[in-house]
Parts: C-alpha cells; sequence; structure tokens
C-alpha cells in the first residue's frame, strides 16, 4: 500500500525547490514518525544532498541561518516558521560518547538514515518517491517496538544521551523496548553518568510529562538511578500505606511521577518525582516513615535540580511545590504554618487545587487515605481566607507608597519596606493595621537613620552583609555558591569546565554578519598556551533583578601570573544565566586553567531606580562558554 504524507504547504515548498534545482530532498525522522502515527508533528526537519552553499542558493530569497553550516546544517525561515536543512551525511567515530570526531557528506538518503537512533526515527519521505524506509521502521510502529538502528551497543555508545532518548520515547508514545535494544540499555546504563547534566535535564523533563511515563521508568530504573544518584538510595524502600498492600519506591514513585505529569507538564513532573525523597526511619511496626519530609525534600530536590543545571525558574517552582505538598490548614489564619504563610497564599491556593485534583482522581485506592480525606476542602478554606481579608499582597496593606513618601522614602526604599511589612503581617507579627503600620515604618527608619535612607537613594556597591540578605529574600540568585564566597564587597566567581576557543576560518577572516564556528571542551583541566585566548564560564548561575547591575573584576593573583579577563565585564540588570568570561594569557608560558578555582568576583551596584528596560537580550540564560552572537545584532540585520 502506498504511504501518502499530508506535508505542510512551506515544507512541500522547500521539498519543490531543492527537487526543481536538480536535487533530492525528504522529510525526515520525528516528522515522518508523528504523521503515520496520526500525531501533530512539531518540526519538520528536511534532508537533501544539496550541499550547504548550494541550499543557501536555492533559497536567496528567503532568510537563511547557518545553524551548524560544518554539520551541513542551515535553517531556512518561511512565514517565520524555521525549517532545518541538512545535508546527507556519515558520521565518523564518537571518542567522547557525544558528538562525531568527524562528519563526512553523502550522496544517499540510505546513508544518511543508517546514523539515527531508532528504526522510526530512520524514516524519509518525499511526494515524489513516498516512503524511504531501509530498516523497518514502517513495521515497528504498528507493533509498538522502538528498536535501534543497527548495533544497540553501537548506538548507545555513540552518544550516551540515546538511552534516556530511548526511555523517553517509550514514554511519549506507549512503546516497549525490542529485546535487544532493552538489554544494550541495561548494559550500558552506567555511561549516562558521562553525559552534561543540562541535556539529561532536558531529557528527564520531556519524559516526565510524557503520558506515558510510569510505564516507561519501570523500564531500566537503574539508569534513573544513574542519572539522579538522589534516588537511589530509596531503591529498596517500601512505602507503607494504610491500605492491603506494599509497594516497593520505584513504583508508588513512578505513578506519582505520571499522574502529576498529566497535570502540569515539567514542573509538577519534576515535583511529584522528588515527592518521596527523605531520610527514612523504620518504627516499631517494622514500617519505613519519612518524618519531616517536606522540609528534607525540599532541600534534597533543590541539591538535586542545582546539579542538574535546571533554570532558576522551575527549580523555585518545583522547591515550592515539595515544600507545600502535604500541606493542611484551617480556616484560622493563625493556624497555617509561619513557614507556609511566608510563602503566600497563592502558593497555598496552587497546593490545595493539586491535592483536590488528585483526590478527585483516586487509582486502585493508591490515594485514598484518611490524611488526603480532606484534600477537597483545603481550596474552599484558602478561598474563604482571602475573602475574610487575608493579607496576601502589598495592596491589601493599609497603607501605601505616598504614604511612605510623606515619610521622606524615596525610590527602591519605598518597595523593600512594603515587602518587609507584607512579611510581618503574614507571619503574624504584625496586624493590618494603619496605625500599627506607620508606627512600625517610623521606627525603622529612625533605626536606620536619615544619613542612610539618603545613602541608598543613589547608585552603590553592595557590601557583604546586603549581598547575603539580598540572596536571603531570593531577590539576588546565585547558584551554586559556598558562604566563603562572600567578600566584603563582591562575590567570588569560580571556574567552570567548559572552554570555547575560535574555529580556524578558511578566508582567514571573522565577519561580524556570519555566525562564529567554536570549538567547545568540557574538561576539569585546560591548558592555556601562551598568546591564546579562549571563552570559559562560571561555575555560578546569576539571576540579577532589574534594579541591580555587576561588572566582573579579575583576581590579582592571576593577573600577576599573565591572566587576563578580557572586556566584556559588565551584568545589565534582569540579566541571568552563567557569565562568559574571555581569558588571555599574556605570559611566555602556558598556564593551567582548573574547573572550580577562583578566578575574579563580582561587584554589585544598587541602581537609583528599576531600569526601565531590563536586559532580555541575546545572550539571557546562557550556560556554557557562550560565543559570539554578534551576527543577531539588530542594525546588522537592517544592513543585511
Amino acid at each position: 500500500m502506498e504511504i501518502q504524507i499530508q506535508l505542510p504547504d512551506a515544507c512541500r515548498t522547500i521539498l519543490s525547490r531543492l527537487t526543481d534545482a536538480g536535487h533530492r530532498a525528504y522529510a525526515v525522522g520525528g516528522c515522518v514518525r508523528d504523521s503515520l502515527l496520526g500525531r501533530a508533528p512539531h518540526d519538520w526537519d528536511i534532508a537533501t544532498d544539496a550541499r550547504p552553499a548550494e541550499t543557501q542558493a536555492v533559497f536567496r530569497d528567503f532568510p537563511v541561518i547557518e545553524t551548524g553550516i560544518r554539520h551541513g546544517t542551515v535553517t531556512v525561515l518561511l512565514d517565520g516558521e524555521p525549517y532545518e536543512i541538512t545535508t546527507f551525511r556519515v558520521d565518523g567515530r564518537y571518542s567522547d560518547g557525544r558528538r562525531p570526531d568527524s562528519v563526512s557528506f553523502a550522496a544517499t538518503i540510505e546513508e544518511d538514515l543508517a546514523r539515527r537512533d531508532f528504526t522510526v526515527n530512520a524514516m524519509a519521505y518525499s511526494e515524489t518517491e513516498g516512503l524511504v524506509d531501509p530498516f523497518g521502521g514502517r513495521q515497528d510502529l504498528p507493533d509498538g517496538l522502538l528498536r535501534c538502528v543497527g548495533d544497540p551497543e553501537t548506538r548507545f555508545s555513540e552518544d550516551a544521551l540515546r538511552l534516556f532518548r530511548a526511555v523517553r520515547f517509550a514514554a511519549e508514545l506507549g512503546f516497549s523496548l525490542e529485546p535487544e535494544t532493552r538489554r544494550a540499555l541495561d548494559r550500558l546504563h552506567g555511561s549516562i553518568s558521562r553525559v552534561a547534566k543540562e541535556r539529561i535535564f532536558a531529557e528527564l523533563k520531556k519524559l516526565l510529562t510524557a503520558p506515558h511515563a510510569a510505564d516507561a521508568l519501570r523500564i531500566c530504573p537503574a539508569l534513573l538511578f544513574s542519572a539522579v544518584p538522589e534516588l537511589a538510595v530509596l531503591r529498596d524502600v517500601p512505602q507503607h500505606m494504610p491500605l492491603p498492600h506494599l509497594r516497593r519506591f520505584r513504583t508508588h514513585a513512578a505513578r506519582a511521577r505520571c499522574r502529576a505529569a498529566r497535570r502540569d507538564r515539567a514542573a509538577r513532573g519534576a515535583a511529584a518525582r522528588r515527592r518521596a525523597r527523605a531520610l527514612a526511619a523504620r518504627r516499631a511496626d517494622g514500617y519505613d516513615h519519612f518524618y519531616g519530609h517536606p522540609v528534607k525534600s525540599a532541600e534534597i530536590a533543590r541539591r538535586a535540580l542545582q546539579s542538574l543545571r535546571c533554570d532558576n525558574r522551575t527549580l523555585r517552582a518545583v522547591v515550592r511545590l515539595v515544600e507545600l505538598h502535604d500541606l493542611h490548614f484551617s480556616d484560622a489564619a493563625g493556624q497555617i504554618p509561619s513557614s507556609a504563610r511566608r510563602t503566600r497564599l497563592p502558593a497555598l491556593l496552587q497546593a490545595a487545587r493539586r491535592r483536590a485534583r488528585r483526590q478527585r482522581r483516586p487509582r486502585a485506592g493508591i490515594y485514598r487515605t484518611p490524611r488526603l480525606s480532606g484534600a477537597g476542602r483545603s481550596r474552599g478554606r484558602a478561598r474563604r481566607l482571602e475573602a475574610a481579608g487575608f493579607c496576601r499582597t502589598v495592596r491589601q496593606l493599609r497603607i501605601n507608597g505616598d504614604d511612605l513618601i510623606a515619610r521622606g522614602l524615596r525610590g527602591p526604599e519605598i518597595g523593600e519596606t512594603l515587602d518587609g511589612l507584607l512579611r510581618s503581617v503574614i507571619d503574624g507579627q504584625l496586624e493590618n493595621d494603619r496605625t500599627a503600620l506607620l508606627c512600625r515604618v517610623e521606627k525603622h527608619w529612625n533605626e536606620k537613620g536619615r544619613a542612610a535612607r539618603t545613602r541608598k537613594g543613589r547608585p552603590m556597591i553592595l557590601s557583604d552583609r546586603t549581598i547575603r540578605r539580598m540572596l536571603g529574600d531570593r531577590t539576588l540568585t546565585i547558584t551554586p555558591l559556598e558562604d566563603s564566597q562572600i567578600q566584603p564587597a563582591s562575590v567570588d566567581i569560580r571556574l567552570g569546565d567548559t572552554f570555547s576557543i575560535v574555529e580556524d576560518s578558511s578566508a582567514g577572516i571573522i565577519a561580524m554578519d556570519r555566525e562564529i564556528s567554536y570549538k567547545t571542551l568540557k574538561t576539569e583541566r585546560y591548558l592555556l598556551l601562551p598568546g591564546q585566548f579562549v571563552l570559559a564560564t562560571t561555575m555560578e548561575y546569576f539571576a540579577l533583578p532589574d534594579d541591580l547591575t555587576a561588572f566582573v573584576e579579575g583576581r590579582s593573583s592571576l593577573g600577576r601570573m599573565g591572566l587576563f579577563i578580557q572586556n566584556a565585564g559588565w551584568v545589565d540588570p534582569g540579566f541571568e544565566g552563567e557569565i562568559t568570561l574571555e581569558l588571555f594569557n599574556a605570559n611566555r608560558c602556558a598556564i593551567e586553567l582548573t574547573a572550580g578555582r577562583r578566578v575574579g568576583q563580582l561587584v554589585f551596584a544598587q541602581m537609583d531606580a528599576a531600569a526601565e528596560n531590563p536586559y532580555r537580550g541575546k545572550y539571557q540564560g546562557q550556560r556554557g562558554a557562550t560565543g559570539s552572537r554578534v551576527f543577531l545584532d539588530a542594525e546588522l540585520r537592517r544592513n543585511a
């Protein structure tokens, strides 16, 4: 039977243009797989025998981005949507277990498909030739099998992340692993430790939020334990429930993850994954119990997510949900635990909604416990607290900014004061009464002194005391961070394990309007040769508020040995990410750089007001040594 796939108009245009120019071109990979399964593809990838320069010539009247020119990939923008076009290629050896040492262009689509991971992803389609399926992926789809292309051990050894991809595809598609593929997964699961944590976390989020996550996690629990060691300590700890059954940790946790994933995608899926983590204690009845597990789980969740290089936004959301997942409260505001009250009522409502939904959809009685019997009423109780005037926002305070201005406060100190008053009211330390609030303001500023207030209204360098305070109230984020890094007026920054150098250009010229090619190394030690320039990164991930800026200063001790941190040392307000360091060896001897060593310090400066347009530029959220993106500058695009 002839297979027909409905191609989007833009994809059809790309294939037609390449074909009319005398080239062979196909839609490949996941888009073909999803189309045959009746699923809507997320994106459409194109493979062709045209070389990158030939592809650019065919689409010279469209925006073309050289996204991976060294590997034969360019991206064409049609109707505002990106389409990756890659030349047929054959990969060389994978000596680092991640990327091929070399790439050579191939003549046929069959050669290109042979390098792919699974048979269901190794299919191509064109309207002129139909389906190209040299490895039987079409048959594996109705059979629900995930099978490696060629030898499974070879495929997994090339890129260890494919181990996680196998489980993730099983979770997304509801497939099982072909026996040889599964045996190879069992034998090689430990090699996942070689994979960068960021790549693992990206796959883990997709896995946990997939429809069949619970079943997929049972395929190879050891793989999950290798990737997230925090889970391994409870591998054989039974979960006691007041029901006539016991479930092993991995079974209970898998069910919890799957249920949560269907509810709130990445954040809740990750939160449920952490939910069962805590220190176990065995009671006289012979069962293991987890006393104080919400707080302990939150601590472990934070450490685990930081080790996985999780973004700060997700980290904060997950840790908050873990802290609150077992929270119960009555209609009386005073009966809400103080730690929970400090999280504000919206978080309580969020936790209540999660429990209510979980209670409405029990399966096999797993969550029908007396402890959760009142979960459905929590949301109503929270709403009654809100209706009764439980103060949860600055707007609900009995004073406002005008009252503070009338008492001489200016700029950021107004917001800081209102936030402090709100925390005191939520904690039950202060009544939400106008007189009481104004008295507290007068007392605070009388103690601090008018001279301090005047100084605070102007830009100033932050002290160690202020840095610690901002870290404590999470207006400033630095992770990971040791207390010894905080200096009197700065924070020490440490060298990360990623280094990038500019690859030689065939023309011998670096053009500002073209993407620059870098060679990136991940190593604990890097030998910086005399006169060599290299991009490095900080171990720390920073998130600055909109009224705080910072600048990088090199260590004098390193400068005296000829190691210079170059000119890109300014950090804009609102920036979030790791800081890329520009290192130059001005000495006549090589310098050995070691990951984890102090290389400089970050000095913070308080602005006189929050930035009207905080940083949201092309380096926002960067991780690792990030190369120049000057080719994305607006003026270059206008002149192109």
